[in-house]
């Protein structure tokens, strides 16, 4: 199996746009997606927020692109908006997107915003959090904070809504709900990680 395409890449993010707007953000009625500034992540917080509203009427969304020259207003834009849940789309893919996350967490965490915060799967399974937690403040918020990733199941064919327990730098992943995956979103899922496997070794 080839790696995925530039046009694969986007359909997919389409995809997991899909089921995390309508699944995993259907409970709250308020909610802000702070993204860094790519297309990858465009593409699945577009796909997050019209799959949202699409299901939720009444729902309000407040997007904040994270710059390094920004990031210290982050947690001021969310206190004043108020969400109910917070969703940090960044890709992990490099030390710049992993560095605006860690630094939008602490960002977060030195204003005590009080939120339920989702990660993307990516930056997750890319040691985000991790690095994040190298951070006594950030992990000490963390620990007071209800956190949730989602992730995929490919075998099973489901996408996994786990929250995150943290202790004493510890992480472990609790799944409350499963989603069922399309066929064509777990192969377009098994492309693009070949891919980025692929890269890595190169």
């Amino acid at each position: 199996m080839a790696g995925a395409t530039l046009e694969e890449e986007i359909l997919l993010r389409a995809l997991t746009g899909r089921v995390v707007g309508t699944e995993v953000m259907k409970d709250y009625n308020k909610i802000a997606i702070i993204s860094e500034d790519s297309l990858m992540c465009a593409a699945t917080s577009t796909a997050v927020e019209a799959s949202y509203l699409s299901k939720n009427n009444f729902g309000n969304i407040l997007h904040i692109i994270v710059k390094e020259n920004g990031v210290k207003d982050v947690a001021d834009k969310v206190i004043d908006y108020d969400p109910g849940a917070v969703l940090l789309m960044f890709s992990g893919e490099g030390e710049e997107s992993t560095g605006l996350f860690v630094k939008t967490l602490k960002s977060l965490s030195e204003a005590m915003v009080e939120t339920d915060i989702i990660l993307h799967e990516r930056i997750f399974s890319s040691g985000g959090l991790q690095e994040a937690l190298k951070d006594e403040g950030v992990a000490e918020y963390l620990e007071e904070t209800p956190l949730f990733v989602y992730t995929a199941d490919l075998e099973g064919g489901v996408m996994v809504l786990n929250e995150i327990y943290i202790e004493g730098g510890n992480v472990e992943l609790d799944p409350l709900e499963h989603y069922p995956l399309t066929l064509q979103h777990i192969e377009l899922l098994k492309k693009s990680l070949k891919k980025e496997g692929a890269d890595k070794e190169e």
